[in-house]
């Protein structure tokens, strides 16, 4: 898989997301995670040899695909409420300001509803860009290192309220990160990327885990474990 006129980006994989479940993308840069991404959402892929697009149908239907890009994609000549409503606005969907109200409530930015995105420090902005993306209640969630720019306890706090809107709606969320620790903090199952141009799947772990929240994930002993078997995958050994 790759882009047109150009070598493969990512070969040799196969790789299902489970429905209703978070499939964390782990890898080194180059090895194809934002590829599989666009290729999920039907940006690249399509039409290309090997590819199977069985179960990612959603995929190309955009009220039912939502994603959130590594810089947030805010658009800061608009209001927290206005950036929200953007969606609904382009799939013209009808009582949009309750939709609004609705996800700007369960996010906790009603008292933002008015800033401007250049007023939000890093922790709410990222808040209004999940808004944003859920505000249509997905069926699928594409999220391309949403949590990079974040300091360390900012980041915890992001991931656990990634965890609580997903407890409540259950999209199938496909999360692309560069973090041991986020992977093993958020995903049901985790999918190992190695090698540059093209990245190859080293390994697939379906995590211990089942209802747990990241803060308590990371206090079973079994987390330590998880982090372990992902850094060998990591550096490629077995």
């Amino acid at each position: 898989m790759g882009y047109r006129g150009g070598p493969p980006v990512v070969e040799g994989l196969d790789l299902e997301a489970p429905p209703g479940r978070i499939l964390a993308l782990l890898g080194p840069s180059g090895s194809g995670k934002t590829t599989l991404l666009r290729a999920a959402s039907g940006q690249v892929g399509s039409g290309t040899p090997g590819v199977d697009w069985a179960g990612t149908v959603e995929g190309r239907n955009p009220r039912a695909t939502a994603m959130i890009f590594q810089n947030l994609g805010l658009l800061p000549w608009k209001t927290v409420e206005q950036n929200v409503e953007l969606p609904l606005r382009w799939a013209r969907v009808p009582d949009r300001r309750a939709r609004v109200r609705e996800a700007l409530g369960e996010l906790g930015l009603t008292d933002h509803a008015r800033h401007w995105p250049g007023q939000l420090s890093g922790g709410l902005a990222q808040r209004v860009a999940i808004a944003r993306a859920l505000v249509l209640k997905p069926q699928l969630l594409l999220m391309d290192e949403p949590f990079s720019a974040l300091d360390a306890l900012t980041r915890e706090r992001a991931q656990q309220t990634l965890w609580e809107l997903w407890k409540a709606h259950q999209p199938t969320v496909i999360l692309v990160t560069h973090s041991i620790d986020e992977a093993a903090a958020l995903g049901h199952r985790v999918a190992v990327l190695t090698g540059r141009s093209p990245g190859r799947l080293h390994g697939v772990f379906d995590l211990p885990f089942s209802g747990e929240s990241p803060a308590e994930r990371r206090r079973a002993p079994a987390f330590f474990q998880a982090t372990v078997d992902l850094r060998a995958a990591l550096e490629g050994r077995p």
